[in-house]
């Protein structure tokens, strides 16, 4: 797991969205509720984002944990028990990939 862990804080996520390709569509989310990454470290990615020229998408959670489970206890003690996926999440997600899908696409 330290492996893991040295390998990943290699790579810095804004500059990895700032290299992705224009026009990507890209969903990004942070919640109240997730206590590894607040929400000014996701407003930090939207800006490279935004410098890559993405379609990227914003969604502000309430409640939800690290790990996308409905839990607003702010700990990490739920992580491994059987939570709900939160639902806010699953309208997000459904929503953003029916607008992906409806969109023509250019050959």
């Amino acid at each position: 797991m330290a492996l893991f862990l040295t390998e990943a804080d290699r790579y810095d996520p804004a500059d990895l969205a700032a290299a992705l390709p224009s026009l990507l569509p890209v969903l990004v989310t942070c919640s109240d509720a997730d206590i590894q990454i607040s929400c000014t470290d996701v407003e930090c990615l939207n800006a490279s984002l935004d410098r890559a020229h993405t379609r990227a998408d914003f969604i502000r959670l309430s409640g939800v944990d690290h790990v996308l489970k409905q839990d607003p206890s702010r700990t990490a003690t739920n992580y491994g028990n059987p939570l709900l996926f939160s639902p806010q999440l699953h309208d997000a997600l459904h929503a953003w990939a029916g607008v992906l899908t409806r969109e023509p696409t250019s050959h």
